[in-house]
């Protein structure tokens, strides 16, 4: 959970950065560069740093993590986590860019 807070002219805007996207079906319907919080599997890499998640409700979606937002996390088809990321729209499809991961324990 964060809180970001930037000065906008003469007046302080506290944004709240955390969203309450919980499965990807929610995920899906937010706008682009939404923040989210999505719990599940990285059940499979694609290509490198493109992964398929699925969540609680076997739903699924593209996510992308950078090799250096593991932070040294390593995870097989089994293993419950948590992403913090953002909402990648393209025009041809959603997917999760995914800024850092742990483990659920």
């Amino acid at each position: 959970y964060e809180i970001g807070v930037r000065l906008v002219g003469s007046e302080m805007c506290i944004r709240d950065r955390a969203m309450s996207a919980s499965t990807v079906k929610q995920a899906l319907a937010l706008p682009d560069d939404a923040r989210v919080v999505l719990e599940g599997k990285i059940v499979s890499e694609f290509r490198p740093e493109h992964y398929q998640f699925v969540d609680k409700n076997d739903d699924a979606i593209e996510v992308e993590i950078d090799h250096k937002d593991w932070r040294g996390v390593t995870v097989d088809e089994n293993t419950p986590v948590r992403i913090y990321g953002e909402v990648d729209k393209d025009f041809m499809k959603t997917s999760i860019d995914v800024k850092s991961i742990e483990i659920i324990k």
